[in-house]
């Protein structure tokens, strides 16, 4: 077996072993990014479904407070999705516009081809 006169085995062993140690964190960091992405897109989703919800027995009681809501749903919505949709709030269309484009938003995000009509 061949072993070179000016290399310094256990180090460079250390030095292997230590490149695994860090490949691990790594790996364990990406982890944990993907986990908490995958978290924040779950809290978005529950948050639109707790708003479906609640939606149609406010709708009927107190028309403000309902419109409010949706428009507060779609900006948690889209902050958590991180798609930008802070203008739908603001914007002086109906409700049912805003959630279009919302659909649109996030269609156009999860999608690698051209946005199809549902």
């Amino acid at each position: 077996m061949y072993t070179p006169k000016n290399l310094d085995i256990p180090a460079y062993s250390e030095y292997l072993k230590s490149c695994i140690t860090h490949q691990r964190e790594q790996f364990n960091l990406e982890i944990a990014r993907a986990e908490a992405y995958k978290a924040g897109f779950e809290a978005g989703v529950q948050e639109a479904i707790q708003g479906l919800q609640c939606s149609n027995f406010e709708r009927e009681l107190d028309t403000a407070s309902y419109n409010r809501g949706v428009n507060d749903l779609l900006y948690e919505l889209g902050k958590e999705l991180c798609c930008g949709s802070g203008d739908l709030r603001d914007a002086n269309i109906s409700l049912d516009e805003k959630a279009y484009r919302m659909a649109g938003l996030i269609r156009s995000m999860f999608s690698d081809g051209p946005e199809q009509e549902p």
